[in-house]
Formats: structure tokens, C-alpha cells, sequence
């Protein structure tokens, strides 16, 4: 299955999930973005498998740390 670029001019203001390297899902509403894929997540539930493992007001993600972005 061929994978699309996101446009994440287009998920501004949506909820959307993102898996970082070290294998956590982070689910919130992106905020902001940057050129270098930098993300600002707001109300970010933080996931360990299937569990919540924490809850966050704000979130910065480095672009780098970020391997998968879903909605």
C-alpha cells in the first residue's frame, strides 16, 4: 500500500495522531506546524500500546521524532 503526503496545512485545527520513534501515540489537535515538521499538539493524550499514559495541555513534537501522522 503506497502511502500519500500529508498536507498538514489541511489538518490545522483537526485532531490528528502521530507515532514517534520511541513508539508512543500522541493524539491531540495540531495546533502548529513548521518547515521542519516541528508540531504543536494541544489536549494531547498520550499513548503506550492501547493504554493512556499521560495527558497534556500543550505538546511540541521535533520534527524528527515523528514517524507516522494519521487522522
Amino acid at each position: 500500500m503506497e502511502e500519500k503526503p500529508i498536507d498538514l496545512e489541511k489538518l490545522l485545527k483537526t485532531t490528528i495522531t502521530v507515532r514517534v520513534r520511541d513508539g508512543r501515540r500522541l493524539k491531540g489537535l495540531l495546533s502548529q506546524y513548521d518547515e521542519y515538521m516541528n508540531l504543536l499538539l494541544e489536549n494531547v493524550e498520550e499513548y503506550s500500546g492501547e493504554e493512556i499514559t499521560g495527558r497534556h495541555k500543550l505538546m511540541v513534537v521535533k520534527g524528527g521524532n515523528v514517524q507516522v501522522i494519521s487522522t
